[in-house]
């Protein structure tokens, strides 16, 4: 069950990320159809900075049990995962974590990505994908110290 949660999140954000990509053609759609009116940029976001770090949160806590390294997962944190990860991992965490957080709880203003200094808009995109797979692919040694 806790491995489709991952997969279910991860393939979510990455749904979320093509739909994001193709809106132009999902627009087209709603104005024929009417069935896609709550699919707008800033709901896709917010879908995709919470998932996202869901997808990488059970991904390395439910490979911190497997590898004996957490006790069972019901008895398991957010805090004790965070805990046991190598300080780049943390840091990963911590920073999907702020973004969920805005994602999930800010609605007074408008949700958007963290910008980087990098000319292209779709970078802090990028970056969550690359993080989130580095936790779905990675291994219990690869996140921990």
């Amino acid at each position: 069950m806790e491995d489709f949660k991952v997969n279910y999140y991860a393939d979510h954000v990455k749904f979320m990320l093509f739909l994001l990509d193709n809106r132009n053609e999902i627009n087209t759609l709603e104005s024929c159809s009417g069935k896609f009116s709550c699919v707008t940029e800033e709901a896709l976001l917010r879908d995709i900075g919470s998932r996202a770090y869901y997808a990488s949160y059970l991904s390395a806590r439910d490979k911190l049990v497997s590898a004996n390294m957490l006790a069972d997962q019901a008895s398991v944190n957010h805090t004790g995962v965070k805990n046991k990860l190598s300080r780049q991992f943390k840091t990963f965490l911590m920073e999907l974590k702020e973004i969920r957080e805005k994602a999930d709880y800010d609605t007074k203003t408008i949700f958007n990505f963290p910008q980087s200094t990098t000319t292209t808009k779709l970078y802090p995109l990028v970056r969550l994908e690359s993080i989130m797979g580095r936790f779905v692919n990675g291994t219990a040694n690869s996140i921990t110290p």
